[in-house]
């Protein structure tokens, strides 16, 4: 009887101490969301997504928006900006033209209702993308559950995401989309989410080498389709010439890229960029040092890609969990440009993960596990303390990176053996 009563007296004080930590984790999040959306009302934030709006608005007005000074004339209209474009460039013109259009509703209304109208919308992708990952991965159990939601409330990217009000929660619920229909060999609509995707990143045509390892080549040819679709569609309301500019500059953009060495770019290039440069400007390294990096960067690209083809073709049996997981990470060290707002999208291989971390009980996996979550989590930047930003001292400031190979490695190890977990199945 003793037993039972201090067994009850444990579980009801577990119990207790999950739903306090749960309460002061969704409090602290609404909190931060409430700051952030106060600040967009005053147009202190939402820099991203006023880059994205003026071109939208400048489509509703039928003015050409790849014309920089068309621009400068209709600014004045725009009271929202409240920074200039960068140097004479332009606003953020990279984007394929679709995705421009996604705004022009929200540029019918007022800038202080348009942008808390986008925070809600963002906060509500959130909560979707939060609700059908667990839901998919069957995080029921108490503790899963409970890791997994704490995840997602201290995740540092998803406030950064909602301050510059960049299109992120969109690719996110997109990629778990990819992942949930791809499982259940749905492969028409996986492969629409991936040509879906591929208008907001490059980088996820990574999972095109993936797929066809798996053989899933419905997935491959209906993303082409997709993708084909969406960069015509705004030849039924834009003019020709401004498609043409459009992609022009898009070209140019890409092509010309760089290895930054800005603080701001957690990328394995711009790691070493740091390393072999002693000031943050010019943010471009000289061209014999790119041509260096350019080698650096394709040998471990290459190497990335080779070991996540050497998974598939090893492994008979398909977990595309893990494997979905492990591409998403591989995408964002292959990719010449990071940032934090591109760490919201290894939510997918954290929490898919996490079954495995519980059910194996291993200390040091837990521990590598806490360690990548915290250095991709946390909120610290290193912003302007330039000591330990530039030259070998900036090995430090690598610690982001340090984050996503971690994570890469830990599912690397989890591909390559032949585990499974049971409890966790979908």
């Amino acid at each position: 009887m003793d037993n039972i009563d201090t067994y009850n007296k444990k579980d009801f004080a577990l119990k207790f101490l999950i739903i306090i930590l749960l309460c002061f984790a969704f409090f602290k999040f609404f909190y931060r969301t409430a700051q952030i959306g106060i600040a967009g009302l005053r147009a202190y934030e939402y820099f991203d997504f006023q880059q994205l709006l003026f071109p939208a608005y400048l489509i509703r007005k039928g003015i050409d928006y790849t014309d920089n000074d068309k621009q400068k004339l209709f600014l004045g209209d725009a009271s929202y900006i409240t920074r200039p474009p960068y140097k004479d460039e332009g606003f953020f013109l990279h984007k394929f033209p679709v995705l421009y259009s996604i705004m022009i509703p929200l540029t019918f209304l007022p800038y202080k209702i348009g942008s808390t109208l986008w925070l809600c919308i963002q906060l509500i992708l959130i909560f979707v993308s939060a609700i059908w990952l667990i839901n998919f991965l069957n995080l029921k159990d108490p503790i899963a559950l409970t890791i997994a939601i704490l995840i997602f409330t201290n995740y540092n990217s998803i406030l950064r995401v909602f301050e510059l009000g960049h299109f992120d929660t969109i690719i996110l619920l997109c990629f778990i989309a990819i992942l949930y229909f791809a499982y259940y060999k749905r492969d028409i609509l996986a492969g629409i989410f991936l040509g879906i995707n591929f208008l907001f990143l490059l980088t996820p045509l990574i999972f095109i080498v993936y797929f066809i390892l798996r053989r899933r080549f419905l997935i491959v040819i209906t993303s082409f389709v997709t993708i084909i679709i969406l960069i015509l569609l705004p030849l039924l309301y834009l003019p020709s010439e401004t498609i043409v500019n459009q992609f022009k500059m898009l070209y140019n953009h890409i092509g010309s890229f760089g290895f930054s060495s800005w603080w701001g770019n957690h990328s394995f290039g711009s790691f070493i960029a740091r390393l072999v440069s002693d000031r943050p400007f010019p943010n471009v390294i000289l061209q014999t040092t790119q041509r260096m990096l350019g080698v650096i960067q394709t040998l471990f690209s290459a190497f990335i890609v080779f070991i996540i083809a050497f998974i598939c073709i090893k492994r008979k049996e398909q977990d595309i969990k893990l494997e979905f997981g492990l591409t998403i990470t591989g995408m964002l060290l292959i990719s010449h440009f990071v940032t934090e707002l591109h760490f919201l999208f290894l939510l997918i291989p954290y929490l898919v993960l996490l079954p495995y971390i519980l059910e194996k009980r291993s200390k040091y996996l837990a521990v590598f596990y806490v360690i990548s979550l915290m250095l991709l989590g946390m909120e610290y930047t290193g912003q302007g303390i330039d000591i330990i930003m530039y030259g070998p001292l900036s090995l430090i400031y690598g610690s982001k990176l340090y984050g996503i190979i971690l994570l890469y490695g830990i599912l690397v190890q989890h591909s390559s053996s032949r585990f499974i977990y049971k409890n966790f199945e979908p």
